[in-house]
């Protein structure tokens, strides 16, 4: 099996990040699936102490900071993140370091007899438990020293929930999937605290007091010591390399986490070590400024309160906050659109729409009719990606900004767009 055939195989599955609509259920996210697969794999992933990351945002780059210090340390830091941006290799990293094509292939053809094994005994296996094995497996084969894992979605049913951490880290809880998860914070913070094990503790960013009370409380039931960080600085550093202002939370979450490895003999902190960890860290379209006339940032904020801590960020950057501010947005259907837009529009000038290749994404022409409701600027929806972005540059000018957010699917298909250009151009 080469790379293109083991990918071919992978998306043979039911990808639920990618679909429409589906119930949340025991039924279809079954956690004894993955354990029986990793079973016949010879259990990879208890071969490495853990870090394991659920919270609505702010997941990724908790997990990236943390990786980013470990590696800093000498530690050979495995780093499991979702959804990629651009190419599928990105969500599974050893020190920074993308899977290799060769080795994505080599573990796919050995897990391949585990998923049909599997198939026999249960029902199918998904795209995510499948690339959630393959992870812990390329782990355990490279001898990580540790490895971050961040939850896909939720944390009760998430096919990462098999492992039992180090330290478990919930990061910001807000409303997103609540369809799935809950229509009350205090209930989506009771799927995010599925990953709470019985006696390990527990890192929580600062949350609003219904979503702290249910996080308080299973944790005393579950009798894991839990500690709430604050967003005062108390990690303070000079730069993170990660940018936005909510940054510093996901900064001291990962320190959190960080620091309970040190207390189990994992690691040695060391001050400047920590702070060339938190300044290399990188995680794509997560407040990313690229340079140019004009120039762009990409984001993947999707729901109403990433879109917030987006334009707080905006906000805070001089030398863009001049800027003519031209939004390339796409959005899925099933975020609170109205919410979503109007947070935009405190900063946007102009707007075009267009619709990513996710399936659940919202019609531009739908977006278009909701921000007209609020008496915004100028707005257009266009249909194809390439046009809209054209449109964008022409809207921006050399002197402008072009927001690309609202999605990873339309931030991963305009980095793609930018990259070809520059070396079109050479």
């Amino acid at each position: 099996m080469n790379y293109s055939e083991a990918v071919s195989f992978l998306d043979s599955y039911v990808n639920y990040e990618k679909l429409p609509d589906y119930r949340w259920t025991q039924a279809a996210f079954r956690l004894d699936r993955m354990f029986r697969m990793l079973e016949l794999l010879g259990d990879p992933h208890t071969k490495y102490p853990l870090v394991h990351v659920a919270g609505t945002k702010g997941k990724g780059s908790t997990c990236a900071f943390a990786a980013s210090v470990l590696q800093e340390h000498g530690l050979k830091a495995g780093l499991y993140l979702s959804p990629h941006v651009r190419d599928l290799r990105e969500r599974i990293s050893i020190d920074g370091s993308w899977i290799e094509k060769e080795d994505f292939a080599q573990l796919m053809g050995e897990l391949r007899p585990a998923i049909e094994q599997v198939e026999k005994e249960m029902i199918p296996t998904t795209y995510f438990e499948i690339l959630t094995a393959l992870a812990m497996m390329h782990f355990a084969r490279e001898k990580a020293d540790v490895a971050v894992f961040e939850v896909g979605i939720g944390g009760r049913l998430d096919a990462t929930n098999v492992v039992t951490p180090v330290v478990s880290v919930i990061t910001s809880i807000g409303f997103d999937h609540t369809d799935k998860l809950g229509d009350t914070l205090g209930e989506i913070a009771g799927e995010k605290c599925g990953i709470v094990k019985p006696g390990v503790p527990v890192v929580s960013a600062p949350q609003v007091p219904e979503a702290s009370e249910t996080i308080e409380r299973i944790c005393a039931q579950r009798g894991s010591p839990l500690r709430v960080i604050t967003d005062s600085g108390e990690y303070e550093v000079s730069k993170l390399g990660i940018e936005g202002i909510h940054q510093r939370v996901n900064a001291a979450c990962a320190m959190g986490a960080l620091e309970e490895l040190e207390k189990a003999g994992l690691v040695k902190l060391d001050s400047a070590k920590v702070a060339g960890g938190l300044a290399k860290a990188f995680l794509s379209a997560r407040f990313q400024v690229v340079p140019g006339e004009p120039c762009y940032l990409l984001d993947g904020a999707h729901n109403e309160d990433s879109l917030k801590a987006l334009v707080d960020s905006l906000r805070e950057r001089a030398d863009l906050v001049g800027r003519k501010k031209v939004a390339l947005v796409g959005l899925a259907s099933d975020k609170d659109l109205r919410a979503c837009l109007a947070v935009l529009n405190e900063v946007v000038d102009e707007f075009i729409f267009t619709r990513t290749s996710n399936p659940r994404a919202a019609a531009p022409e739908e977006l278009l009719k909701i921000l007209t409701e609020f008496g915004a600027g100028p707005a257009r929806a266009v249909e194809d990606i390439g046009a809209a972005h054209r449109m964008g540059l022409e809207a921006a000018g050399s002197g402008g900004l072009v927001i690309v957010t609202g999605s990873f699917y339309l931030a991963g298909d305009i980095a793609s767009i930018i990259m070809n250009d520059a070396e079109a151009t050479g």
